[in-house]
């Protein structure tokens, strides 16, 4: 049995819920997701350096 198990990100799961209840029609872009959630983790870890 092959399972791959997702990194869950705190970021990532906020954005997420974020456009589900207020920008549905994007929502579902993965890409954009990925990429806004790492931008954010980086500041978040920056501002801490």
């Amino acid at each position: 049995m092959d399972t791959q198990q997702k990194d869950l990100s705190y970021f990532r799961l906020r954005l997420q819920e974020l456009l589900n209840t207020s920008f549905p029609e994007i929502a579902n872009d993965q890409k954009f997701i990925e990429e806004r959630s790492l931008w954010t983790a980086n500041a978040y870890e920056g501002a801490f350096r």
